[in-house]
């Protein structure tokens, strides 16, 4: 559930599949106030957390 600040949980959601995503906290820092990039970010997160929930 992605809330008004996506920014706290974006940033807890980077440093768990950073790794996976390829993504920086760097990155995040610098563009999350690009709500298409960040949104777009928090897909592909999302994806990987859902895939590994289902299994």
């Amino acid at each position: 559930v992605i809330k008004r600040n996506p920014g706290a949980p974006l940033m807890k959601l980077i440093a768990k599949y950073s790794t996976t995503t390829g993504i920086s906290r760097k990155t995040v820092t610098e563009y999350v106030k690009d709500l298409q990039l960040a949104g777009e970010i928090v897909i592909k997160i999302s994806k990987v957390y859902i895939a590994e929930k289902e299994g």
